[in-house]
């Protein structure tokens, strides 16, 4: 009976890891880019309400709020939550599921609700000089299962190497080195932490023969620790991006612009945009999901030195 039951729970827990999409984020970005061929912006938050105007592909809208962040809806098959957002000079609603960051960030063999529409797709490849940013063509093939009540869709690429991460987007990127990330980092640690309280953490994006090429930019956290019955825990965390010349200088506090995130881990970093800054991609957990999420210097306000662009999100791994 006992090693019964160990099977059962395996089974339920193997069904449940393969049988999850991608939650949708709530991460409030200021621009989101339409995926959709077009997009109806509705006057009230339902699939049924009026329909003030169509969108088209491509285009972007200004957050304004985000409704039911909190619980996932279902509307014409796909999950999301309804959003407020300003579409040139009108207000109204769309669904989530149809929007992305300005940039579309994927993993390879990532799965999808729907099938993003934007004109140009890159991978970044490892090579061992450093990670270099190449054309790509991608696919979407649907996949059920065998019980045929589940079913979605698995992004392929026409090359043989795997792609470290893939972005899409409208307008064309020049292939170029765009980071030694993987030489560097990812050659020490395969599989870098979490960052907690007190860890400095570098990104260097990029190197000549005698090392890496300044500025040096690093992640800095700060918090403090409590002891509690179970162990310590981590408190008042905080996430800074800083260079050092001579001495540290802090240009911005992520976890200002990532609210409600407090477990951060870097997945990569590189100059991708090409003006001599760096950008990052920042693993994020919260309790059902992991949100991938890049941040690029070119997007940046005054007084910033990075913007988040777009997010990844996925289930934790099983």
């Amino acid at each position: 009976m006992h090693s019964h039951l160990i099977r059962l729970l395996f089974l339920l827990l193997l069904i449940a890891c393969i049988h999850t999409l991608p939650a949708q984020t709530s991460l409030p970005l200021d621009e989101w880019m339409v995926i959709a061929s077009s997009l109806r912006l509705r006057a009230e938050p339902d699939a049924q309400a009026d329909v003030l105007t169509t969108i088209p592909n491509g285009a972007f809208v200004a957050h304004i709020s985000s409704l039911q962040s909190g619980k996932l809806l279902t509307v014409n098959g796909l999950k999301g939550y309804w959003m407020k957002v300003r579409y040139q000079e009108q207000e109204g609603f769309v669904f989530s599921a149809y929007l992305s960051g300005k940039y579309v960030l994927l993993n390879e063999g990532a799965t999808l609700q729907n099938a993003p529409v934007v004109k140009y797709w890159y991978g970044i490849y490892y090579t061992e000089t450093g990670e270099m940013l190449r054309p790509i063509s991608v696919r979407f093939d649907t996949v059920k299962y065998d019980d045929g009540a589940f079913a979605h869709l698995v992004l392929k690429t026409n090359q043989s190497a795997p792609a470290i991460f893939i972005i899409g987007l409208n307008k064309p990127l020049s292939s170029r080195q765009a980071g030694i990330w993987a030489a560097t980092v990812g050659a020490l640690w395969n599989d870098p932490d979490y960052i907690r309280a007190g860890d400095q953490t570098a990104l260097p994006i990029g190197r000549d023969r005698n090392g890496f090429i300044p500025p040096y930019y690093y992640l800095l956290a700060t918090g403090s620790y409590e002891l509690e019955s179970w162990g310590f825990t981590q408190k008042n965390f905080r996430l800074f991006v800083a260079d050092n010349y001579s001495q540290y200088k802090v240009w911005q506090e992520l976890t200002h612009i990532l609210p409600g995130i407090e477990s951060f881990k870097p997945v990569w970093a590189g100059d991708l945009d090409q003006d001599g800054k760096p950008d990052l991609i920042l693993e994020c957990t919260t309790f059902n999901a992991v949100q991938d999420i890049l941040l690029l210097s070119s997007e940046a306000r005054p007084g910033e030195l990075l913007r988040p662009v777009a997010v990844y999100v996925h289930p934790p791994e099983c």
